[in-house]
């Protein structure tokens, strides 16, 4: 297991092996099963995901009253969510996230506005414009992750991490609507914050967008570009090789930019790899 999501997933396992109580164990096991599926676990997620469910329908059986149920059913379903656009889903996954997005309101009824309900409120609002990307609705997708976005920056401000979040979804969003300049802006405007707020750039989360990056300069063509982006991931992953190596190296983006730029050794390499590990 790699990186952050296998650091969060050792944390996650040891927090559910200290659990004895019915209601804190299904809590955990969805949040435990997206850690699962960001490191291509589909089978230990989707197995996780339906043991919380039926901890919550024995424990709602027992007190129909549970103030915390709906707070567990809303992650249960961003799990889904997740699971769903992991498997291309996605119109089951805005299903599901929908069904969170209502979950959470239920639930926190009494404190609409406190720091927490505003994460999940952005986090799943976020996820909903990236299953209307998943099924082509992008003028939907753009106002949906709009929305999201100003209500996030007026709530915690334009250089928080949770605004970065948010930006990288609306980042998506442009990519898929080929609007690449922008996309192109928007990554970088989400580095400066990163930077601004201090996330070292040997992190998950700058990988990811630099990534992002490299795609938008693949997808203009800028093959140079795009390797140099590549490159960047790769330096700042030196004490992690195997997160660089399972999730950035074979990267099919990285294969046609080598393609590019005629290093095609180096992408037949990628290629045949990915194929085997199918």
């Amino acid at each position: 297991m790699l990186g952050y999501h296998a650091t969060a997933t050792r944390l996650r396992i040891a927090a559910i092996e200290r659990t004895t109580r019915r209601g804190r164990l299904a809590g955990h096991k969805p949040v435990l099963a997206r850690s699962y599926l960001a490191l291509g676990d589909i089978a230990t997620a989707e197995r996780l995901i339906d043991e919380s469910a039926a901890l919550v329908d024995r424990i709602r059986r027992r007190r129909p009253d549970h103030k915390k149920l709906n707070s567990i059913d809303a992650q249960i379903f961003r799990s889904r969510g997740k699971l769903s656009m992991t498997i291309g889903e996605y119109r089951a996954a805005e299903t599901w996230y929908r069904k969170a997005s209502r979950s959470v309101e239920i639930a926190f009824r009494d404190s609409p506005e406190s720091r927490g309900v505003r994460f999940k409120r952005a986090l799943i609002g976020a996820e909903i414009a990236r299953s209307l990307v998943g099924q082509g609705r992008l003028i939907e997708a753009e106002i949906q992750i709009r929305n999201v976005l100003r209500q996030t920056v007026s709530q915690v401000g334009p250089n928080a991490a949770l605004t970065a979040v948010v930006l990288m979804k609306f980042t998506r969003v442009l990519q898929a609507q080929g609007r690449l300049a922008e996309a192109t802006r928007m990554a970088r405007k989400i580095l400066r914050i990163y930077a601004h707020i201090g996330v070292p750039d040997d992190s998950w989360q700058i990988a990811n967008i630099r990534r992002l990056l490299a795609h938008n300069f693949v997808i203009g063509r800028q093959w140079d570009k795009a390797l140099v982006e590549f490159e960047k991931i790769r330096l700042a992953l030196q004490s992690d090789r195997n997160l660089f190596e399972k999730k950035f190296a074979r990267d099919l983006g990285r294969a046609l930019a080598l393609i590019g730029v005629d290093r095609h050794p180096e992408a037949r390499e990628i290629a045949e790899t990915v194929i085997a590990e199918r």
